[in-house]
């Protein structure tokens, strides 16, 4: 009884192991076809990643100067609290130090608040070169060249040229969507 109950299991393991060989033949993958893209070039020499990055330091060098503003303002504040201390009573000196300590924190909000919603309009915009230029580019470029695995540069230790497919890359995004507008950003709209 233990014989054919071992020569059964036999019999049923060597059956799968047929089909499932039989059914891998039935479902080989194609041979990776690979085409690579430099995506630090592509953002560098893109016209529409080089004019969003100009737009955002256009907004991040007003908030520069604003902060600068802001923080002259509260030095002064500072300074003279310390210089009325000896004259203030301590309930007069504890006003004007809490509303020093309000001042500076309501500011620190804010200017996390622009931070944020320049950030928000950078990836938003972004994201539209993304959907817009550069996957349709990178799908339009892969096809044509037959690929059909697409990894970035700095994935690679070592590879061919001809498998570099930037440029092209580049040329077509640049075709698709020359330039793209940053949304001004809103630092009410991000603390939602």
């Amino acid at each position: 009884m233990k014989k054919i109950t071992l020569l059964c299991t036999f019999v049923a393991l060597g059956f799968a192991a047929f089909t499932s060989i039989a059914k891998a033949d039935e479902a080989k993958l194609s041979p990776a076809v690979i085409a690579i893209v430099d995506m630090q070039k592509l953002q560098d020499e893109s016209t529409a990643y080089k004019g969003l990055v100009k737009q955002r330091d256009k907004y991040v060098a007003e908030l520069k100067a604003e902060v600068s503003k802001e923080e002259t303002s509260l030095r002064k504040m500072e300074q003279d609290i310390n210089k009325e201390r000896s004259i203030l009573t301590q309930e007069e000196l504890n006003k004007k130090i809490e509303t020093f300590r309000t001042k500076m924190m309501e500011f620190q909000q804010k200017v996390q608040a622009k931070q944020e919603a320049i950030y928000k309009s950078f990836m938003e915009a972004g994201l539209k070169i993304q959907n817009e230029a550069l996957n349709p580019a990178v799908a339009e470029i892969a096809e044509k060249k037959g690929a059909n695995m697409i990894t970035g540069s700095s994935q690679m230790m070592q590879f061919a040229p001809e498998f570099d497919i930037t440029e092209e890359v580049i040329k077509l995004m640049n075709k698709k969507l020359p330039k793209v507008t940053m949304a001004k950003p809103n630092a009410e709209a991000s603390k939602k």
